[in-house]
């Protein structure tokens, strides 16, 4: 992912390495995804990374959109749509939106369907360095330990079809890495 701000996923993947995957730490990030809702409803996982322990989740639970941000598994952050997902092709998306000024800051989580804006909420704190050594970036599953309690460990597979699955970064400057005063530092060392 050196270099690149996006990544699209189509159909199904697992296990996704976390240093393979974008890196959606201390930045503000946005999951696309285009989807064939059933005649009988949505469920199941739509894409994730990490588990029980830290991670996010974007899936459907009783035919409703729903997103958790999971900070270390201390804190669980939620977003529901306010309607069920009707069937057919949808396009659902969430957008974490990052506070900045530091790592490990707070997020506004929005979700839309359609584009229309459908839920939304906050995360106060958000994982700074590393979401997981064994627990990876998955499409249309949860292959690990689970995000969150609303889905099993095993038997969450996605219920429609996903078409495709797009992780896209914000621009970022770095700011948050390093303090201004340290940084001078840094020049004065370097010179």
């Amino acid at each position: 992912m050196a270099g690149r701000s996006s990544m699209r996923l189509d159909g199904y993947a697992q296990r996704i390495s976390e240093n393979a995957a974008p890196n959606t730490k201390n930045k503000s990030f946005s999951v696309t995804a285009e989807l064939v809702v059933p005649e009988d409803g949505a469920k199941g996982v739509i894409a994730t990374q990490g588990g029980a322990f830290g991670g996010w989740g974007l899936y459907a639970k009783e035919e409703v959109l729903k997103y958790c941000y999971n900070f270390i598994g201390l804190e669980r952050a939620y977003v529901e749509a306010e309607q069920p997902l009707q069937p057919g092709e949808r396009q659902v998306r969430i957008e974490f939106k990052y506070d900045g000024g530091g790592i490990g800051k707070g997020a506004d989580l929005v979700l839309f369907v359609e584009g229309k804006q459908v839920g939304e909420g906050r995360t106060e704190r958000s994982i700074p360095y590393l979401i997981s050594l064994d627990e990876t970036l998955d499409v249309g599953t949860d292959a690990g330990t689970p995000v969150t309690d609303d889905y099993p460990a095993r038997g969450n597979e996605f219920n429609g079809k996903i078409n495709w699955v797009q992780v896209d970064l914000e621009p970022d400057d770095y700011s948050h890495m390093i303090d201004t005063d340290h940084l001078a530092h840094v020049r004065l060392v370097k010179q």
